[in-house]
């Protein structure tokens, strides 16, 4: 099991901050806008984005930029559904891909620290493992590059859309 945190920047509050990046609005454009996702989908959700007790399922799908031997296995889409909990400080999730769901794990906790100028400090803490022979390193590795970008690119768009929407 390989684990990541990473940690960003983001110019707002903790209430601001959780009321956007869980927001139907935010979601859908931070995915098909900014990430350039293919799709995505709430399947369900319960409780007040930004509420304690607020869940959400989630489906998306994008291209799978991968090796040969990873797309015969995987296909040229990647598309998974997010499972989600927020319980008022923290949310936390599960990624179910489409396909090999049963060999591959991902899973993550977001939390906040508020900063002295008013921002915040985003960190998410991941957990990802690929049991596949012969691959599973090759998935860890594409999967720990596709878990980056998205969060890099996750940060830019949030603090962009947060700027606009001042």
């Amino acid at each position: 099991m390989k684990k990541e945190t990473l940690t960003y920047q983001i110019n707002c509050g903790i209430d601001r901050f959780w009321k956007v990046y869980l927001s139907e609005d935010f979601t859908k454009d931070l995915y098909l806008k900014g990430l350039g996702y293919n799709s995505v989908e709430i399947k369900s959700q319960s409780g007040a984005p930004g509420e304690a007790g607020y869940t959400r399922e989630l489906h998306t799908a994008q291209d799978l930029d991968a090796p040969g031997a990873v797309k015969a296995v995987m296909g040229s889409e990647a598309s998974q559904t997010e499972d989600g909990k927020f319980d008022g400080d923290t949310w936390r999730f599960s990624i179910i891909p489409d396909k090999m769901s049963n060999k591959i794990h991902m899973s993550g906790v977001t939390t906040l620290a508020e900063n002295s100028d008013g921002g915040v400090t985003q960190t998410v803490k991941l957990e990802y493992q690929a049991k596949i022979f012969g691959i599973g390193g090759m998935i860890e590795t594409l999967m720990a590059k596709m878990i980056k970008d998205g969060y890099d690119g996750t940060a830019v768009y949030m603090n962009k859309w947060l700027a606009d929407d001042a």
